[in-house]
């Protein structure tokens, strides 16, 4: 069977089209907050402080700390539509790890051997 020209590029931009969107999900379900962790409200546009605190306390998402650039927040994310919510007031939620969360390894005590 020969294919026409067209029919290949179109193929070929099916395939990039693919991978774009593949990539996206990717890098989405890397950044996006998982409901009860922390997550960074990055202000997208003019939106201010006010507002994300507005949004904090329609949602009960408690603040965990502040960045040290000033405008951003680290809140903790307590369901899924609220992350949605924090988008429609103009705060793109990012995943982040709290200052007062400690990694899993930090947390393990290793009992010292008594000598002889």
């Amino acid at each position: 069977m020969i294919y026409a020209p067209t029919t290949a590029v179109v193929r070929y931009l099916l395939v990039g089209l693919h991978g774009i969107a593949a990539s996206l999900a990717l890098a989405i379900s890397v950044i996006w907050p998982v409901p009860g962790n922390a997550a960074m409200l990055v202000p997208l546009g003019l939106t201010g402080r006010t507002q994300a605190f507005v949004w904090m306390s329609q949602h009960d998402a408690r603040l965990l700390a502040t960045e040290a650039a000033g405008e951003r927040l680290i809140v903790s994310i307590p369901t899924s539509l609220s992350a949605l919510s924090a988008l429609a007031h103009g705060y793109l939620p990012v995943a982040a790890q709290a200052a007062s969360c400690e990694p899993p390894a930090s947390r393990l005590t290793i009992p010292e051997r008594s000598r002889p």
